[in-house]
């Protein structure tokens, strides 16, 4: 029976992944009640409804204050006038707060693109990204004759970022500790490299991340609502109010029952708990993840061997690489980035370390060191098979971040070797210069 049960387990969880990934966008279920709130703040649930009708209201409210004005590596980046932005970097990782609020942005990206919450943390992001590109304008050496794409190279490094915090996040081995320094290198070297190489390669117009599409801006919190908002984040601060949405099932288990044609019993008596259901949905996602980055491979091989060549050309390569930042292409990718708002709870960071850092990169080697051979690549001196699955990870978890956020992202389109080609696929694929060698 034990047997039985795991199995059923583990057929259910496919089920309850793949519903999860059909919905695209949920609405954010509450994560925290209007009661939790007034205890936690010392106020009356009256004065609460005065500003928020429900606790989803209330919700999205205290997830996008928290986004943008504590929570989240952007808030800890101190970009110094004339420092290096790779520094700055190597600074922020050291910085245990740069992984604080995991819980936050992976939710809101695949928030519905009108909703209000979403909108805020957008313009936030956008402002972010502005900001960043215009101090890479100012402190890069590089002298160029040709318009540059400062904010795409700021997206390009801001995935990177984003990448890295999220993955530590994950695999780091307690809660409060700062990056290996050992992943900080690697990382840093390849901003640095980008920033260089970035501006001298890629031409095109400088453009905000966000073009106008009509649909507004959302209006700012009235005083009144900011000043609880700010009460709020102190509690959650204090530890006294939680935001985690690991508390909540992330697939609603009435609705999977009568989808999959099994009572509701049935499933809760699968999952008593909602860390039990979360945890074993997530497991599916990552080995879904895993399965898909061995999909791309095989296929990038199997255009080699039609075309009966040995290596790909820059385009190539730049396409590919545009195919796996795509998360509209990949649903392993857009179903992982909210899942991970899930990795606050620490039973189930448990989990997902042991798959990741255990599992997936312990056998990353032999996948990096296949597709190096495929594209016709070799590693850089000094650089080892880990350092580019690695990077491969982060980068693409960074990208399908903010390139869900910002929808644009994915069809801009740039210079690159006198080709118009997608703005993802050449960061993506600059990014790797650091690690690997295509030249002769």
């Amino acid at each position: 029976m034990v047997g039985q049960e795991a199995g059923a387990r583990q057929r259910y969880a496919e089920l309850a992944h793949q519903y999860f990934v059909a919905q695209g966008a949920p609405r954010r279920e509450a994560v925290v009640s209007l009661a939790e709130v007034s205890r936690a703040i010392g106020i009356s649930r009256s004065s609460l409804y005065r500003h928020w009708e429900t606790a989803a209201d209330l919700s999205n409210a205290v997830v996008g204050h928290l986004a943008t004005t504590s929570m989240g590596w952007q808030h800890h980046l101190r970009l110094d006038p004339g420092e290096p932005v790779a520094e700055a970097v190597r600074r922020l990782f050291a910085d245990p707060r740069a992984y604080e609020g995991l819980a936050i942005w992976p939710a809101i990206t695949t928030d519905p693109a009108s909703s209000d919450v979403r909108l805020r943390c957008a313009r936030f992001e956008r402002a972010f990204v502005a900001r960043l590109a215009r101090h890479l304008e100012l402190t890069t050496p590089t002298e160029v004759d040709h318009p540059v794409p400062w904010t795409d190279l700021a997206v390009a490094v801001a995935a990177l970022i984003d990448g890295v915090t999220t993955a530590w996040a994950v695999v780091r081995p307690a809660p409060g500790t700062a990056s290996d320094p050992a992943l900080t290198d690697v990382i840093v070297d390849v901003i640095a490299d980008l920033v260089v190489q970035y501006p001298a390669a890629v031409t095109g117009p400088d453009r905000p991340i966000d073009e106008p599409d009509g649909r507004g801006e959302p209006a700012d919190p009235s005083p009144g609502a900011r000043s609880l908002l700010e009460r709020i984040a102190a509690a959650v601060d204090a530890g006294t109010l939680s935001v985690d949405p690991a508390q909540h099932r992330i697939v609603d288990v009435e609705d999977l029952a009568r989808r999959s044609g099994v009572t509701s019993r049935f499933l809760f008596q699968l999952w008593p708990t909602a860390s039990d259901m979360n945890g074993d949905v997530l497991e599916v996602a990552w080995e879904r993840l895993r399965a898909n980055a061995h999909r791309e491979d095989l296929a990038v091989a199997t255009e080699l061997a039609q075309a009966g060549g040995t290596e790909l050309s820059t385009s190539q390569r730049v396409r590919w690489a545009a195919r796996g930042a795509d998360p509209l292409h990949s649903p392993e990718g857009t179903g992982i980035i909210p899942l991970i708002a899930l990795v606050g709870d620490r039973a189930l960071a448990a989990r997902s370390r042991s798959l990741v850092a255990d599992g997936w990169l312990a056998e990353s080697g032999i996948a990096a060191a296949s597709a190096l051979q495929a594209v016709g690549a070799r590693l850089r001196p000094g650089r080892t098979l880990r350092d580019a699955a690695v990077l491969s990870a982060v980068r693409h978890l960074g990208m399908w971040r903010i390139a869900g956020m910002h929808e644009t992202i994915g069809g801009r389109r740039l210079e690159l070797e006198g080709e118009q080609l997608p703005a993802t696929g050449i960061a993506m694929f600059l990014m790797s210069h650091a690690i690997i060698s295509t030249g002769p």
